[in-house]
């Protein structure tokens, strides 16, 4: 586990909301994985990422959930943090 931050770091942490308008497998990763298309408005636009969910979900059933994602801002990539209501749990 890494080093916990104080609040005061968690505070500079630009966490956002999209939602997913396109998923695909992703045969190349090294693991299973799919490559995952989020939109996140005006401001920021589309963004591609990819995640290691293929044991829960398939493409179809991604397209439309909300997905919370950390920007690090440093290295110009973010992290997936899939979330969904009970309705839309697996």
């Amino acid at each position: 586990m890494a080093d916990e931050i104080g609040f005061d770091d968690f505070l500079k942490v630009d966490i956002r909301v999209g939602k997913i308008v396109r998923a695909e497998p992703f045969p190349e990763a090294r693991k299973p994985a799919f490559k995952l298309w989020v939109d996140f408005g005006a401001e920021i636009g589309e963004r591609k990422s990819s995640a290691q969910i293929t044991a829960h979900y398939t493409p179809e059933t991604l397209i439309g959930r909300q997905v919370g994602l950390c920007f690090l801002l440093r290295i110009r990539r973010f992290l997936l943090g899939l979330a969904c209501s009970e309705e839309s749990a697996p």
